[in-house]
């Protein structure tokens, strides 16, 4: 224990005689660690963590898959034939997600939250109790029976403070009476979340036509996923259910998934990219401490010799070094996961919306954990270099090596040489995966969406009572909102779309009239009112705007110019009829085109404009306008002329209109567009921030590299400039120890960057000539970093003094 304890205190006496080097090897760990905790308290809260469900590992979601290995929801009869012929999945439920939310009331004013209808035994499927009152019962999902509620904590604590006579309380939702019978756990998340619970009673008479259920289930314990999937099979070739009305569901069939992978199936390929570099930077981080320790090595060649010669044996000197490799790993990992800690707050500011609401994203006991047993890791390696280096060198042999009288050898040189350039590599293929996204992300920021989001203000309202069922009602709401708007001074153009561009919409099968073979499956349908177009100054291109005297008795509809390309290339749409919903059971009437507007990326910024109509609202036949206020927002757009805030007009518009709705969201249209950007901008600038810093590693590798050859050749050099050598001819000399490593680093690195397309193809927007791109950007960036910092050493060591320097030998 004596023994321990001095070398503990040896260590530390160590260190502080070399302030540089502590500094420099604690911030490079710090660092490091930091990153790494970051990066694995995301992953930990959105993949890795089980579902706080019991049993979660046997929750299984029913999905269609088709032969693209494409999956959907399914449809109402798929749980019907689940739920009442399946042997082999337990507690079949359903859930409908109402992804618009609901207006809630009975409180002081309306409030917007999110909902989720479910069926009786959703709860049980996921094995949750409530805190307090009960859950649905079975005569209560059935239809027609009175309303009732399950409400999450946090709206419970929003609304009745924590109350517990909020059990019986009757509210509204969307204008009907339900009745709060149980409040969920504080940290119970359904799947989607929800603040308020509300019965399916769904039977074959009120269901939706289309493939919209989540259906869940229980796999017994005693049955493996291939055998229930076999189930499924049997079970639809016994009961035929069709995926879609009027569509074969031949090369269709039901799959099977685990609600763990579902959950984080969208988000395993990017984290798992932003894993690996992070993984980089720590491999740079370790390269970089061990030209360090090389460097460091080299002035202790004497002191160790003689601690040997004086009785150490091999087992002692590697026990200092790895106490005092303990020590700067310890420091570095207590600096790393307190400025973890406090980094991961403003980085969370920056993550995606859907990240944050994947899961619980925190710095816990298992990130704290995991940042200790990185720290540990790096000490055994950093304590591994010098331990090989004594291990393997007799006691006279380094005697010998003291720096003073000494010139390199090639085993002295080589390692150093070979840990700069493996970090080099890491550095290529780290800041070339930073410059591939963030070139993806400013070609996507730079893509015109369609429309001049500026000075436009969007609102989104609720229409899903229903009193809002019909078209009349619809119609007339939008109609009050937009008279009151258009009065109001500095404001240009208002109009109303069922949806948003760059959000979500309904999309019908529509064919020409006159060419039902023709027929897209998928085109957008937009139900808009008002000046829409003149809102968002989207081109006309062709024909006229909706006018007032557009009625039902002539339905007309707006085309864009990807669906006139479509289906009359180097024709005139304008006057063409066509159809729509039929083959889903929302049939439309026949629509005459009367006009060709631009083209709008109504998915997302990164895929082409899709196929596209455009249909007046007051013209929606009663069964489209109900399914979709069931669907979407209804969103105002309010066009300014010098971009004041009008928010408060805009809120008060629609109270005025009905003051039962309570405003989804309420923005301007360019944080629509900000938002759309918030995926790709996240992980191109949190990895770039990671290339930055292996960059400076590098610079700080390639720097102690020739420091340290610098110091063996120190009698080299006094000698040269002693007998005639210029001061240039050292800097040219040191430059050609310095660029070679560096060289042979960067083409490694290209070449594994050849790869780097083919797994970020998914993540990039435009991949052409990427590796072009690559081989510049590292070229200037690497290049230049590398190269400045060979310049600062050289010059440096041009400016030693020969006398000094042979006197001193």
């Amino acid at each position: 224990m004596s023994t321990l304890l001095h070398d503990l205190i040896y260590s530390i006496r160590s260190l502080r005689k070399a302030p540089g080097f502590a500094c420099v090897a604690v911030s490079t760990l710090a660092l490091g660690i930091a990153a790494n905790v970051i990066v694995f308290s995301i992953i930990d809260g959105v993949i890795l963590r089980p579902l706080p469900f019991q049993n979660a590992n046997r929750i299984v979601v029913a999905r269609w898959r088709n032969v693209q290995m494409q999956q959907s929801e399914v449809s109402a009869p798929v749980f019907f034939l689940l739920r009442d012929h399946s042997q082999w999945l337990q507690n079949v439920t359903a859930a409908y997600p109402q992804e618009i939310g609901v207006n809630l009331g009975g409180g002081q004013s309306p409030r917007y939250v999110t909902a989720l209808r479910i069926s009786e035994s959703y709860f049980h499927t996921l094995g949750s109790e409530p805190i307090l009152g009960r859950i649905f019962s079975h005569e209560e999902d059935r239809t027609g029976a009175a309303g009732t509620v399950v409400l999450s904590y946090r709206l419970w604590e929003a609304v009745f403070s924590r109350n517990p006579q909020a059990l019986g309380t009757v509210l509204t939702i969307n204008g009907t009476p339900f009745t709060v019978i149980g409040i969920m756990p504080q940290n119970f998340r359904s799947y989607p979340d929800a603040d308020v619970w509300m019965p399916l009673q769904l039977n074959s008479t009120n269901a939706d036509p289309g493939s919209d259920y989540l259906v869940l289930a229980n796999l017994r314990t005693d049955i493996a996923l291939p055998e229930a999937e076999q189930e499924l099979d049997s079970l639809l070739k016994a009961y035929p259910v069709s995926y879609l009305p009027g569509i074969s569901s031949t090369n269709v069939g039901l799959h099977l998934e685990r609600l763990q992978d579902l959950r984080t199936r969208g988000y395993r390929r990017n984290l798992g990219i932003l894993l690996g570099a992070v993984v980089l930077v720590l491999l740079a981080a370790c390269t970089n401490l061990a030209v360090l320790v090389l460097v460091r090595g080299l002035s202790r060649t004497h002191e160790v010799a003689v601690r040997a010669a004086l009785g150490s044996n091999r087992s002692r000197l590697l026990q200092v070094f790895l106490i005092e490799s303990l020590l700067l790993a310890l420091l570095g990992g207590a600096f790393g996961i307190t400025l973890a800690m406090e980094l991961l707050p403003i980085i969370l500011s920056f993550v995606p919306a859907d990240l944050l609401q994947a899961g619980d994203i925190e710095i816990n006991r298992q990130s704290i954990w995991f940042g200790l047993a990185i720290s540990l890791s790096m000490a055994v390696v950093i304590s591994l270099i010098p331990a090989v280096r004594v291990a393997g060198t007799k006691i006279q042999e380094m005697l010998r090596q003291a720096p003073r009288g000494t010139t390199p050898n090639l085993r002295q040189t080589f390692s150093a040489q070979v840990f700069v350039g493996i970090q080099t590599a890491l550095a290529v293929v780290l800041l070339g995966t930073a410059l591939l996204l963030l070139q993806s992300f400013l070609d996507l920021e730079a893509v015109n969406p369609g429309f001049d989001p500026h000075r436009v203000w969007a609102a989104q309202v609720s229409l899903a009572a229903e009193q809002y069922g019909s078209t009349q009602s619809s119609s007339q709401l939008a109609s009050r909102i937009t008279e009151r708007l258009q009065t109001v001074a500095g404001i240009e153009a208002v109009g109303t779309i069922a949806g948003l561009p760059l959000e979500k919409g309904l999309n019908l099968p529509i064919y020409p009239s006159d060419a039902p073979r023709k027929i897209d499956h998928a085109v957008e349908y937009r139900i808009v009112s008002g000046d829409y177009f003149r809102a968002l100054h989207i081109e006309l291109i062709a024909g006229r705007d909706f006018v007032n005297s557009d009625n039902t008795s002539h339905p007309v509809a707006i085309i864009n110019q990807t669906l006139a390309r479509r289906w009359w290339p180097g024709e005139n749409p304008i006057g063409h009829f066509v159809r729509a919903g039929e083959e889903v059971g929302l049939p439309d009437c026949p629509r005459q085109i009367i006009g060709i507007v631009a083209d709008v990326r109504d998915t997302n910024l990164g895929q082409m404009p899709p196929s596209e109509i455009f249909v007046p609202d007051r013209q929606v036949p009663d069964s489209i306008m109900a399914f979709v206020n069931k669907l979407f927002l209804v969103s105002v757009l309010v066009r300014t002329k010098n971009g004041q805030n009008v928010s408060d007009l805009i809120r008060n518009a629609v109270l005025s209109a009905d003051p039962a709705l309570s405003l989804a969201s309420l923005r301007p249209m360019s944080s629509v567009v900000a938002e759309s950007l918030s995926k790709p901008m996240f992980y191109a600038w949190l990895i770039s921030g990671f290339a930055i810093f292996s960059l400076l590693l590098t610079a700080i590798g390639v720097y102690g590299l020739l420091s340290y050859q610098t110091t063996l050749r120190i009698p080299e050099i006094g000698l040269r400039l002693a007998v005639g050598a210029t001061r240039f001819q050292v800097v040219v000399l040191i430059l050609k120890q310095g660029i070679q490593p560096s060289l042979i680093g960067m083409l490694l690195g290209l070449l594994g960057s050849l790869f780097l397309t083919r797994i970020l193809s998914t993540m990039l927007y435009n991949p052409h000539h990427a590796f072009l791109k690559l081989f510049v950007g590292n070229t200037l960036l690497l290049g230049s970093t590398a190269l400045l910092a060979i310049l600062v050493a050289a010059v440096k060591a041009s400016k030693m003094e020969p006398m000094t320097i042979l006197r001193n030998q």
